[in-house]
This record gives structure tokens, C-alpha cells and sequence, in this order.
């Protein structure tokens, strides 16, 4: 009997130790799921942020070269409308002083006639 007593206590050991570490497994694995689960979902959330964070570089990068094709072209316009009025100036002083001249060779003819 005794080893009758031992074999059913091991036995209702063992029973008790599987219905024991039985619950923890699916603890643990339901655990483990969840925790995927999570994982899955940042990994998910982590890539959305990813693209929208390159959509919006994109669009700063295509704002950013209208805005410097813009400038560009403003200062372009600016520089050739100073050279323009650079070379009107230099025309009208070139007919100015060829008119000084004009006029200071006029003197110098009527003084050599006089």
C-alpha cells in the first residue's frame, strides 16, 4: 500500500503540476501574443510616421525650390533692371558730355576768331 500511497501522491502531483504550470503556459503565451500584438502595431505606427515624415520632407524640399526658383528669378530681374538703368545713365552722360564738349569746342572757336 505504501507504494499504492506513492504513486497516487505523484500522480496527483503531477496532476496539479500540469494544472498549474498548464495556466501559466497559456499565461505566458497570451502574454507573449499581446506583446506581439503590440510590437506588430507599433512596427505599423513607427512606419506610417515614417512615410508621412517623408511626404512632408518632400513637400518642404518642393516648397523650398519654388521658393529659391522665385528669388531667382526676382533677383535676376532686379540685376537686369539696374544694368539697364546703368547703361541709360552712361548714354545720357556720354550725349551730356558730348554736348559739354560740343559746347566748350564752340568757346574755344569763337575766342581763337575774336
Amino acid at each position: 500500500m505504501n507504494t499504492d500511497n506513492k504513486k497516487m501522491n505523484s500522480g496527483e502531483i503531477s496532476a496539479i503540476r500540469s494544472i498549474l504550470m498548464g495556466q501559466q503556459m497559456e499565461n505566458y503565451e497570451e502574454q507573449f501574443k499581446e506583446l506581439n500584438d503590440r510590437i506588430l502595431q507599433l512596427k505599423t505606427e513607427l512606419q506610417e510616421t515614417a512615410q508621412e515624415l517623408n511626404n512632408a520632407r518632400e513637400l518642404l524640399a518642393e516648397q523650398l525650390n519654388e521658393k529659391i526658383k522665385t528669388e531667382s528669378k526676382n533677383i535676376n530681374e532686379t540685376i537686369d533692371e539696374k544694368v539697364s538703368e546703368l547703361q541709360n545713365q552712361i548714354g545720357q552722360t556720354s550725349v551730356s558730355d558730348q554736348h559739354k564738349i560740343g559746347e566748350m569746342l564752340k568757346e574755344i572757336g569763337e575766342r581763337l576768331i575774336h
